[in-house]
């Protein structure tokens, strides 16, 4: 079974002895049965269960549907308990990066400092507009019940993203604290798939707040220890514990989300069972998100491969993959192929305008142009490349070099 749908059990009941009345009870979803069985006579019921919860994840995943039956005649009563137990798993998703936005965050090291006596700053490594982070929610947001998806994404980011235990023992150890320590954007953890706490943490807050929850960090510690995790703004749902100081609200508002690792359930808030301190809660929520579009992939395609070179009048193909960032887009959108001229200027080669409509964030829309290149490389001519303008403004230039730029021969 897989989290979060609704599945359907068959209960099949036969009566053995003499005919009398039958109660079914289901424990695991307070569900009650009442009829009337004759001598031989069987009966199925359909029971529907939506399962919630993964558990702490530390062995297989089990789910029991418990039943108990009363059956009662003219001659006595009689009770029996069976229950079913099936394996629960999260579907799987593809773990996504845009390799364009990669390309802008390879440098993340900062001064060291000892991040449990943290004061502020490593919140602005949380990115609710990153185009992974953005595309990652919506493959997760896979119900139309809002808890269920914020589930997913906590279930993702602590089961499919692993722990980073050689990173942190050279923390810990001392390896890297002359240089800096080495904070992970969102996208980097996503395209490592690994990371100590704060890492996780802060992609973690980033899907979050993506999805429309305001997340903070939180950070404590117990002696050389520290830990850093989630916090979520959820009023009304059961919590553990989390009794701190908070942004607004009160404590009860916020429900401690710690994805570090496998072995710790939803919800729960070990470090408090723990007896840690020093608690310090930053809210990381931003300003409401401006949609928008945004490139996260431009190639060329020629006889159906992608291709980096092609030669003159080659039936070539400019193709671009945009995604929405901050909600539903409505969007002009020009699909440039520039000719590079060395010494001079460039040339606008071919144009082609789209009218781009995505309706969730993180949605992907695939646009693409065919061109036929009229000029070998060499000489004055390099080659070619995408521009792609959003309502006469440019929002990507393709990278100078070559490739990703196409080069041209005769």
């Amino acid at each position: 079974m897989y989290f979060g749908y609704d599945y359907t059990f068959d209960v099949t009941i036969t009566n053995t002895g003499g005919a009398g009345y039958v109660d079914v009870t289901t424990h695991s979803t307070e569900q009650h049965y009442q009829f009337y069985l004759d001598t031989g006579e069987t009966k199925t019921l359909q029971i529907s269960q939506c399962v919630d919860d993964l558990g702490d994840g530390t062995s297989d995943v089990y789910h029991n549907l418990s039943i108990e039956v009363n059956a009662s005649n003219d001659h006595g009563s009689d009770t029996k308990n069976r229950f079913v137990q099936v394996r629960v798993e999260q579907e799987p998703v593809d773990v996504w990066y845009s390799s364009i936005e990669i390309e802008g965050k390879q440098s993340f090291w900062t001064t060291f400092r000892d991040i449990f006596t943290f004061i502020g700053g490593y919140e602005r490594y949380v990115e609710e507009t990153s185009l992974s982070v953005c595309r990652m929610v919506h493959q997760l947001s896979r119900h139309e019940n809002s808890i269920l998806n914020l589930k997913e994404i906590y279930y993702f980011v602590r089961d499919c993203i692993p722990y980073d235990y050689d990173k942190w023992g050279e923390w810990y150890l001392g390896i890297d604290q002359a240089t800096g320590f080495g904070v992970q954007y969102p996208a980097e953890t996503l395209k490592l798939q690994k990371g100590i706490c704060l890492d996780k943490a802060l992609l973690l807050a980033s899907m979050l707040e993506a999805a429309g929850y305001d997340a903070t960090l939180v950070y404590t510690q117990k002696g050389r220890d520290g830990h850093v995790f989630t916090a979520v703004y959820l009023p009304g749902y059961p919590r553990d514990h989390l009794n701190m100081q908070v942004p607004y609200g009160s404590w009860q508002d916020w429900l401690c989300l710690d994805a570090v690792s496998r072995g710790i359930q939803f919800g729960e808030d070990w470090t408090y069972e723990a007896s840690w301190g020093s608690y310090e809660m930053v809210d990381v929520g931003t300003e409401a998100v401006t949609p928008s579009v945004q490139v996260v992939d431009a190639y060329w395609v020629i006889n159906n491969n992608i291709a980096n070179t092609a030669t003159l009048r080659d039936d070539t193909r400019a193709r671009v993959s945009l995604i929405a960032v901050g909600g539903s887009i409505t969007k002009s959108v020009e699909l440039h192929v520039w000719k590079d001229i060395s010494f001079w200027f460039d040339q606008d080669f071919a144009v082609q305008t789209f009218a781009v409509n995505i309706s969730h964030s993180g949605e992907i829309q695939t646009i693409e142009m065919s061109f036929t290149p009229d000029e070998a490389s060499g000489g004055l001519t390099q080659g070619y490349y995408i521009q792609v303008d959003v309502d006469s403004a440019q929002i990507y230039q393709m990278e100078d070099g070559y490739p990703p730029r196409l080069r041209v021969t005769s």
